[in-house]
């Protein structure tokens, strides 16, 4: 996933993926492989479990890892300025 932000004087550019899926026990992970001339963060900015919802407000609040019994998670990328290589991946087990 490649995502171009701002200048210095623009706000940046964050992406979602929001995931909806049989609900069962998830293992997610996500991590940045590459920036390039910037800041840049990716992240797990919200899921639900057996106690509720958790939803994380900003970049800096982005768990890295997460492990729930859910059907519910959305990763999230945030590039203020250059390029970024960001990965994810998810398990599922029952």
């Amino acid at each position: 996933m490649y995502q171009f932000g701002g200048g210095y004087d623009t706000p940046g550019l964050t992406a979602t993926r929001e995931f909806q899926i049989v609900p069962g026990g998830i293992v997610a992970h996500v991590g940045l492989s590459r920036v390039g001339g910037g800041e840049a963060a990716v992240g797990i900015s919200e899921y639900s479990d057996e106690s509720g919802l958790h939803t994380f407000a900003n970049e800096a609040l982005w768990e890295t890892a997460m492990y729930a019994k859910t059907g519910h998670f959305v990763i999230s990328a945030y590039v203020a300025r250059g390029v970024a290589t960001v990965w994810w991946f998810f398990q599922v087990w029952r």
